[in-house]
């Protein structure tokens, strides 16, 4: 049997942040690619109900993710920085 509660707005913001934590070990100990797949769906889910909660603007952070892009480089190149000396 289930149980559920409402949760208060911060506490319901926090309870998110833990969730993607948890999305995205499922992620990392998942073998199976349509599981993995899946996963990614999950964390995409609580991404977005994170972004509604914080109040924050799904433009502004496609916008921001793209001036990342542009200014340290994505991962298409599957380039990683190992160190700064």
């Amino acid at each position: 049997k289930a149980v559920a509660r409402v949760l208060e707005e911060k506490e319901f913001a926090e309870a998110l942040e833990n969730k993607l934590l948890e999305e995205v070990q499922e992620l990392r100990s998942e073998s199976d690619p349509a599981k993995k797949q899946e996963e990614v769906a999950d964390i995409y889910e609580v991404l977005d109900a994170l972004i509604m909660t914080r109040g924050f603007e799904k433009k502004r952070i496609t916008a921001l993710q793209e001036e990342k892009r542009q200014e340290r480089g994505g991962f298409t190149k599957r380039l990683f920085l190992d160190h700064v000396e």
